[in-house]
Order: structure tokens, then sequence, then C-alpha cells
């Protein structure tokens, strides 16, 4: 008997369709999964009708954040600028004392102020660049500014505080012997005074990138070494006085470059770049080695678009978050894109910010709320060039909403005050206090075993008594990772006795 042609097509195509409906099921769980990392919180620009670019940011001890590059003038001068959380400036200030320069680097030193590395042409007549390290106070005060190189172009492009206050610096230089572009090492005392340098060169064109301590007291740095048409990733480990501990050069049949790297928890460590294979477009790749150089993995991303990846940090739960750009199909356009991914390098988190702009990220932390910043450059017709910072919040995070009142400022004839709040997160609370201008009235008020209120699964139930006037009444929350997030309301306590008709 032969099988029913048409009843086992229909068959066929019913799988398929199943088939098909499961994987785009699959899909959008699993792009949701992944969409469910982040939220994309706020973004800004800084900059005036002139060229501004962003190179560094950090979140100091205090929690401001502060960044760091260029801008062009008549001149080229370094920009710093300082912000709150949301990004709202509290002091920018440009440095112009030179004819030309610009920081790449910006950190915290463990005096409490900042250190700027970058470069500088001190006078226009002197037709090069030097390398310089710049030290300022917390408000922008110009410390101490010491320079670094010869008569041809230097810069330095990273650096890294030593146990003994002093600094380690990396960055590239022409002056040297071969008049070649030389991966350059500057070691300095805590006040900037020269103690070493040191130059790894041995191609046409040697370049570091980033600069990291190890956990093992030495210092691994990262860039390029390029031969002819090729661009080869570089990697150097080498001890205190600038002495090498292992060299890691690779050949690649066109082009290779390391941006940027960190040591993880597990002394290992992930280091970031560009590549291009065989004149195919740019992709972007992860790596992750030992201290003692043995690879872990290395995978690219991007095939078929046009991607590169330039910074890297790690991320609170062990994980690491990637920064990088892609170009548009027509090339006119770049977009900023965040990664974040697992051990080896499995996709966890992943985001375009999609504009009709050119976009190039710089910098990538995670700040003390678990969000992640990202900061570079951008451009648009009608602006130019401006700094460019764009915030993502942890969509895990502890977050407040209060039932009662639904306002942020209300009005009681009534003493007594309910707050019913409820605690939204996925991380869950350990304790919740109710203050009143500033004074705890209750702690401990959310408690799981005694309170249940069927649409909220962390509700906190609370009274106090209210002064007359204007009372500021705050729920704080601390879930099981430390962090602390605060709601208030004003409510306006009018005694019975002061109403009037």
């Amino acid at each position: 008997m032969k099988p029913n042609i048409t009843i086992l097509k229909t068959q066929f195509r019913f799988r398929f369709i199943i088939h098909i409906f499961s994987i785009l099921l699959f899909i959008f769980v699993f792009d949701n999964h992944l969409s469910a990392q982040y939220i994309r919180e706020w973004a800004k620009q800084f900059g005036g009708d002139m060229a501004d670019y962003a190179y560094t940011a950090i979140q100091d001890k205090d929690g401001r954040l502060v960044f760091a590059g260029k801008v062009v003038k008549r001149q080229t001068d370094t920009w710093v600028v300082v912000t709150d959380t949301k990004g709202q400036e509290i002091w920018g200030k440009t440095y112009s004392d030179s004819y030309l320069s610009g920081a790449q680097q910006i950190i915290e030193t463990s005096d409490g102020n900042y250190l700027l590395a970058g470069f500088v042409q001190k006078r226009k007549r002197d037709r090069n660049l030097n390398g310089y390290l710049m030290k300022i106070s917390k408000q922008g005060k110009p410390l101490w500014q010491k320079r670094y190189g010869g008569n041809a172009d230097d810069a330095l492009t990273d650096v890294v505080e030593m146990p003994d206050g002093g600094f380690m610096a990396v960055g590239y230089s022409y002056s040297n012997e071969d008049e070649e572009k030389t991966f350059w090492v500057v070691k300095t005392d805590k006040s900037g005074n020269l103690r070493k340098e040191k130059f790894f060169g041995d191609t046409e064109e040697d370049a570091a990138n980033a600069l990291i301590r190890t956990s093992d007291n030495a210092y691994i740095a990262v860039g390029y070494a390029s031969s002819g048409a090729g661009k080869n990733m570089r990697l150097i480990k080498f001890d205190e006085n600038c002495e090498t501990i292992w060299d890691m050069p690779s050949e690649y049949s066109d082009i290779r470059e390391i941006h940027d790297l960190i040591e993880l928890p597990d002394s290992t460590v992930a280091a970031i770049g560009t590549e291009r294979i065989k004149g195919l477009d740019y992709d972007a790749f992860v790596m992750r080695f030992t201290l003692a150089g043995d690879t872990i993995f290395d995978r690219t991303y991007g095939y078929g678009t046009w991607e590169e990846a330039t910074c890297i940090t790690k991320t609170f739960d062990g994980n690491i978050a990637i920064g990088g750009y892609e170009k548009t199909e027509s090339g006119a356009f770049s977009d900023f894109w965040m990664r974040k991914t697992d051990y080896y390098g499995k996709e966890l988190y992943y985001d375009v910010y999609r504009r009709k702009t050119i976009d190039y990220p710089e910098s990538i932390i995670e700040l003390s709320d678990n969000g992640i910043l990202l900061t570079g450059h951008t451009w648009h017709i009608q602006q130019g060039w401006d700094y460019a910072v764009l915030k993502y919040k942890d969509a895990n995070k502890t977050d407040i909403r209060f039932q009662i009142p639904q306002t942020s400022e209300a009005s009681t004839t009534l003493q007594a005050y309910s707050i019913k709040a409820c605690i939204t997160s996925f991380a869950q609370p350990v304790r919740a206090d109710v203050i009143a201008d500033g004074i705890i009235q209750i702690s401990d008020a959310y408690s799981p075993l005694t309170m249940s209120e069927p649409d909220c699964m962390y509700p906190v139930l609370a009274e106090t008594k209210l002064k007359p006037g204007k009372n500021i009444i705050t729920v704080a929350v601390k879930d099981k990772r430390g962090n602390i997030v605060t709601a208030e309301r004003i409510i306006n306590y009018i005694p019975p006795t002061e109403m009037s008709w």
C-alpha cells in the first residue's frame, strides 16, 4: 500500500510549522532572558561648539563620575568633567598651559586625588608630542605635571599606581634608536619623577594600549605589533623593574589588536580587541588566559557585521561586560553596544544603542549600584563631536514603590501616618527602616513571616507620628548584596485646630 502523499505533505508542513514556532518561542524567551539583565537608564552628552573627545571614566570613592579626554579649540586642551551618579555636572575644567594636550586615562590615587595620563606638546615650535602624567585634586586644581620622552612623538595610554605610591605607565614612543613606533613603559616615583623607561619593540610598529597590575605583583601590558600590512596582538608581562617575564606575540593573516584587559577574581585575565581576517569586516573578540600566559579560550563576535570591542570591565557576579561599537550597513553611522558574557565568553546580554550618529565608546565601568557606564564620543552633523555617556541600570536591582500615597507630596490631618510600601526586587531584602526627617522611627519594618499582601511579595507596613508642617518620610531597604536603596515622600501634617474654612 502506497503512502498518501497529501497526508505526508500535510504532516510535514504541520511539523515544520511546529518546529519553526518552537525556534521562535525559544528565541523570544532567550532574548527576553538576555534583555532582563540591564535597562538603559540615561544618556548624556557634554561639550559645546568645539570638538570634544572622552577617552576614560571612573567612579571615585565619593561615588562621583569623572570623565577625561580633550577639547579641540584654537588649540587642544585636556578636559575633565565631574558629575553625580545621574550625570548632572558638578564641575568641568580645561587645562590649557600647553599648546596641545589630551588625557587617555584617569585614575584615583591612594591619597584621594586624580592622576591623568596622556600626551602633551608644550609649545607650538616643539613640533613633537611627549607623554605626560598630571596630578590634580578632587576639585580639579593642578598639583604637578611631568613630561616623558624625547624629540619625537611619544604618548602614554594607561597608568596604574604601584604599592609604593609610584606609577607605572605604558604607551608608544618614536624616541628610540630606530626612530620607529615602539611599545613603551615608564616607571616613576609618587611625584612623577622618572625612575626607569623601557622599549619593547622588534617590529616596524609596536604600541601599548592598556596596562594592569596583577595579583602576583607583576604587570601585563597589551597592544599590537605590526609588520608590513599585518597587525598582530601583543601581550607582555614584566616585573616592577620592567624586566620581561613573558612576551606573547601572535601571528594572524591580517589584523588583530588588543585594546583593553582586566584581571578577574580567579587570577585569570580577560582581554578584548578587534580582528580582521582575510579582508573581511572587523569583528570583536574576547580571550581569557592565565597569569602564566596560557590561553583558556578565544571567542569572536560579529560575523557578517562590522563590530569592534574597545573596553572591558568585571561585574559583581564574576562575569565580564564589554563595550564596543557596530557600524551600520551603509557605514555612515556607528552605534554603542554592550555585551555581558560568562567565564567562557557565552553571551548573557547584548544591547545596541542605535542612533543616527557616529558613536565610539572608549571606556566601560561597573558602578557601585551594579549598573554599567559606557563612555566615549559622539558626532552629529548639527553638533559636532561631544563626550557621550550611556548608563545602564541593573534590572535585578532592589527598587521601591509606594502604594499609598501615589503622589510624592501629600497633606493629612491625621498625626498617625500609616506607611504602606512595596519592595520590587529580584534580590530578597534583608531589612527595611522607616525614617522621618533623618531619624529612624521603625527598624526592620520588613517582616516576611508576619506580613502578607496579595499583590506584593515584599511589603513594608509601618506607622509613625508626624510633626506639624513638612515631614520627609523615607523607607531605606537593604538587600542581600549589601545594596541600600531609598524612596521618600513628603507629608504635610495640618493639625485640625489649624484648619480654616
